[in-house]
């Protein structure tokens, strides 16, 4: 494996998961310009990596050469690891009763350390002592078993702590075992602390004889903005929300516990007042308060798929309380919660912002109770529901609230012409020049103009008029097949407007089913040629191949 042609161009080098034993010396002569290298999940042990084979790689930053075969000769990888000394991000393995060696002391860029263990690693302050020598900012754990309290205290300068449990090793307690470690970053300018994989076995017990007394309590680093404790999957359990307070949350600004799936959802947060970003997907609200989220004046996005919000907020018996506090919200996904209505009141509230609703894949049939304020919703997302048409109602609604954009796909919406109401009317059309705009604009627009010609179009001046622009545009573009015409009433060819005439020979004809006992002439017959006939501009179908006279 020797790189010889295009060397000195390469910045990024992936060579992961090729079931590498060996790496030749030399390998990477020349490579000046590397700034990323990763070798993880290959085959590589001791014997695979000659001595100063990294030499080469002056500029090299962000090395991953984690699960590999190193094995008991970790000391030796270290100490090659430790001659690259423009390392910023280091990813390796950690097995064993193996630790960090003092050699690395010598990265002195080093700021972002991951290190790959083996399942169900306890981590004490013995693991890390000679890192102290280095200003880690980063540190990612996985395999996390539990965590002695004085295991971070070789980390003076952490910001940011990402923890993955593996849950079937983790002890009972390994969250309170992880929370009791953080006790000394008091003080410290943390800012971001995620732990995934999170069993949820740990925490207060509580005693058989007092079952409704749930009161939780956490402390966090004053400066922790960031706070991830979701879950991959759904974690049942049968622990409710309850009441929990955090404590030095007054600058946590994210909090993401998706799919930790709590028994329900009758209480209350308290002590993060300045939260923006909440994740809640995946919980059991089927009993919900209307305090919920009240302690989060500041919430911007909130995210509660797959909650069960179709029972819990069908429930409340006042649900105008329920956003009444969150009045900075301008995001809202309730994705994915059963939902055949939403409650009257539930955004009747004088929200700061426009905000976005997401109530895709529930089963809504109508428009739900929005404010009949416009310039209130700024996007409002129904796809995937069980809307087959739009009432009178609905789009009075939306004419109101003016939304900007309304997604609809996915539901099984019926199409028929009997729907179809007339835009404008021949008589007393004061808005001439508007009109002439937009229908030059829409023929501009689109691949087909289709006309249903009745009795009522041909009497009508604007019916001859769309015809003549439709016409023109067709003719000047050299589109004219783009033209297809639907009749209905029994009309007669010498009856048409004279432009249409012009072009009937390039006209595509459907005739409008009268005889449902005829196949040839039945509804389904009707919508399978004009399916065809807009879905693909090459084929001609015509009910009546006659020349115009």
């Amino acid at each position: 494996m020797v790189f010889s042609e295009i060397k000195k161009l390469i910045k990024n080098l992936d060579l992961s998961d090729n079931l590498l034993r060996m790496i030749e010396q030399g390998a990477f002569e020349g490579l000046d310009e590397l700034i990323y290298l990763s070798l993880r999940n290959n085959r590589l042990t001791s014997n695979s990596l000659h001595e100063k084979i990294f030499e080469d790689l002056i500029s090299l930053q962000d090395l991953a050469i984690n699960y590999n075969y190193f094995h008991d000769e970790y000391t030796f990888l270290q100490s090659e690891l430790s001659r690259v000394r423009s390392l910023v991000k280091l990813g390796i393995d950690l097995r064993g009763r193996h630790q960090i060696d003092k050699c690395l002391c010598n990265l002195s860029k080093l700021q972002e350390l991951q290190i790959y263990a083996e399942p169900a690693q306890k981590y004490s302050e013995n693991s890390f002592q000679n890192l102290k020598c280095l200003q880690i900012d980063t540190l990612f754990l996985h395999s996390v078993m539990s965590l002695t309290p004085n295991a971070l205290i070789s980390f003076p300068h952490l910001k940011t702590l990402r923890l993955c449990i593996v849950e079937l090793d983790a002890t009972d307690n390994v969250i309170s075992s992880i929370f009791n470690s953080l006790k000394s970053f008091r003080g410290r300018n943390m800012t971001e602390i995620s732990i995934t994989g999170n069993p949820l076995r740990n925490g207060p017990e509580r005693k058989k004889t007092i079952p409704n007394v749930v009161f939780y309590s956490f402390c966090i680093p004053k400066t922790l903005e960031k706070l991830d404790l979701h879950s991959p999957v759904k974690a049942y359990t049968k622990r409710r929300i309850a009441n929990i307070t955090m404590y030095n949350g007054s600058n946590l600004k994210f909090l993401n516990l998706a799919n930790i799936t709590f028994g329900d959802c009758d209480g209350t947060i308290f002590g993060i007042e300045n939260l923006e970003y909440f994740d809640m997907s995946g919980f059991i609200c089927k009993v919900l308060s209307v305090h919920l989220l009240s302690h989060f004046p500041n919430l911007i996005t909130l995210i509660a798929q797959d909650a069960n919000l179709g029972i819990g907020l069908n429930t409340l018996t006042d649900a105008s309380e329920f956003l009444k506090m969150n009045l900075d919200l301008q995001h809202i996904d309730l994705m994915k919660n059963s939902i055949n209505s939403l409650p009257d009141g539930l955004f009747n509230h004088p929200f700061r912002q426009k905000f976005s609703i997401i109530l895709d894949r529930n089963n809504l049939q109508s428009l739900p109770n929005f404010p009949s304020k416009p310039n209130t919703v700024q996007v409002i997302s129904l796809k995937y529901n069980r809307f087959s048409c739009f009432s009178d109602e609905n789009i009075a609604k939306l004419n109101i609230i003016k939304p900007s954009s309304v997604f609809l796909r996915g539901n099984p919406i019926e199409c028929s012409f009997e729907r179809l109401q007339p835009l404008f009317v021949s008589q007393g059309f004061q808005r001439w020049n508007a009109y002439c705009r937009l229908h030059v604009e829409a023929i501009n627009s689109s691949r087909k103009v289709v006309f249903v010609i009745t009795e009522n179009f041909l009497d009508s001046s604007w019916g001859t008029y769309e015809i003549e622009m439709t016409r023109m545009h067709a003719f000047r573009e050299g589109r004219e097949s783009m033209v297809i015409v639907i009749l209905k009433d029994d009309i007669k060819k010498d009856k048409l407007p004279k432009a249409l005439k012009e072009i009937w020979y390039k006209v595509v004809c459907i005739v409008w089913p009268t005889d449902p006992d005829a196949s040839y002439n039945s509804e389904e017959s009707f919508y399978e040629k004009l399916c065809i006939t807009l879905s693909d501009g090459r084929k001609r179908i015509n009910d009546d191949s006659i020349p115009m006279k």
